[in-house]
């Protein structure tokens, strides 16, 4: 009688909206079925994150105890916004012989009365956000008795928010297998060069650390994260200059699946790192977090921050300054690495920031020669005007066309948001003295 076996597999796919959570799909905890007659020898897990997403190869060698066609699949949720599966590129061998994978929905698929999948469909539909089908992929297995080698390979999004990425991968389900656990076990995770990313400190409930090691260049550091994730309580927060991370044992049985958690300054990442000097590094500061926010503060900013927030840009992607100010600044990071002058800088970015500072940098040049003068010699249209230069820098929507119109001519850096109100505009001490100069000659007119 044909088995089917589940492979212990899941992905986590979702799409951003606004400042929430949004999945679009939600991988369960997957169930092998009828599992006693065959062990997992060994298990290797590599995760490669490129543009398309994480790329998951993994290689199983199987010890099965007689000659059996098996069929080999698992089940799982489409993209609940797009209705489309949630993993691309599927390929799988078995024996070194390219397999032809199946792909149905769930509810119209030959495993449709099988109780226990059945259940777990149910249990996923129940979790979502949104109505969904989900589908399965299968296929024949021809295997031979004693060891079998299975390989699979596919591509998923992952997960995000506010927070920043999540990339999942569920292997609890060793403990379903004939032997509860692999006796070869390596994991590898290449987030590329140059990355910043959390991984789990434990993968037992004893909260025994995960030896993880750094085949490369880079850096670890434990992380206590209670508050972020509810298996565990501690996390390790990586810098990979080159290289990837690597987990090699014997005898691996977890009891928690992996998450890696990828790091952006532009999200809420920048909360869960530790706001005090830990060792020789320390991992944010007030500067950190103007970049990673676009905050309104970097108007109030000394003209030297101002210059270092320009160069934040450089300095993520890992630049190598000659200034030796700069160097000395961003060398005190836990997430900075000098790599070299020809990095991989996000053009963007640059130019955001680049025009920004140049825009308050002119701006305070200029209000530092009206300061000087006489401003009586202006007319009342021009006054007007100078003294609404401070709130023309911060991007804000002029009811008044002729302004509007004013800026738009003489300034290439103005540009009205629609968001920007007067209430939350916080004025520098040179421009509120400039508009308190310009106020008096205005009263007493």
């Amino acid at each position: 009688m044909k088995k089917v076996i589940f492979l212990i597999l899941t992905a986590f796919c979702c799409i951003v909206f606004s400042n929430d959570w949004e999945f679009g799909s939600e991988g369960e905890h997957l169930i092998p079925l009828e599992m006693s007659d065959s062990s997992i020898k060994s298990e290797k897990i590599v995760m490669k994150l490129t543009e398309k997403g994480m790329e998951i190869n993994v290689k199983f060698v199987f010890e099965s105890p007689k000659d059996e066609m098996k069929k080999i699949g698992f089940i799982t949720p489409p993209d609940e916004q797009q209705g489309q599966l949630s993993m691309s590129d599927f390929k799988t061998k078995v024996n070194g012989k390219e397999v032809i994978s199946m792909v149905e929905e769930f509810d119209k698929s030959p495993f449709k009365t099988n109780s226990i999948l059945k259940k777990e469909a149910e249990k996923m539909s129940e979790s979502s956000e949104h109505s969904v089908n989900g589908y399965v992929y299968y296929f024949d297995a021809q295997f031979k008795k004693g060891g079998n080698i299975v390989e699979h390979s596919y591509i998923y999004s992952g997960s995000g928010g506010v927070d920043g990425k999540d990339y999942e991968y569920v292997i609890t389900t060793i403990s379903k297998w004939k032997n509860k656990r692999v006796e070869d076990f390596e994991l590898v995770i290449d987030m590329g060069n140059n990355s910043l990313f959390m991984l789990p400190y434990t993968f037992w409930k004893d909260n025994k650390k995960i030896n993880w090691e750094i085949v490369g260049e880079g850096r670890m550091t434990d992380l206590n994260l209670s508050y972020r994730y509810e298996e565990y309580d501690m996390n390790v927060l990586v810098k990979v200059k080159n290289g990837y991370v690597r987990y090699k044992t014997k005898n691996f049985s977890p009891d928690f699946d992996i998450n890696i958690h990828e790091g952006s300054f532009h999200n809420g990442f920048l909360d869960f790192l530790p706001g005090s000097k830990q060792g020789k590094y320390i991992y944010k500061d007030e500067l950190t977090y103007i970049y990673g926010r676009y905050t309104d503060e970097i108007y109030q900013l000394s003209d030297e921050d101002i210059r270092i927030i320009r160069n934040y840009p450089y300095a993520v992607a890992g630049y190598d300054f000659s200034d030796s100010a700069l160097k000395k600044y961003f060398s005190q990071f836990f997430w900075y690495d000098s790599i070299s002058k020809n990095v991989n800088v996000s053009k963007e970015e640059a130019e955001y920031y680049k025009e920004k500072t140049e825009a308050i940098t002119a701006v305070r040049k200029e209000i530092k020669e009206y300061l000087s003068e006489n401003l009586s010699k202006y007319s009342k249209d021009e006054q007007r005007k100078i003294r609404n230069i401070p709130y023309a820098l911060r991007g804000y929507d002029f009811k008044d066309k002729d302004l509007q119109n004013y800026f738009k001519k003489k300034y290439s850096w103005y540009k009205a948001d629609k968001y920007v109100t007067l209430s939350d505009i916080v004025l520098t001490a040179d421009e509120k003295e400039l508009i308190n100069k310009l106020d008096k000659i205005s009263n007493s007119n």
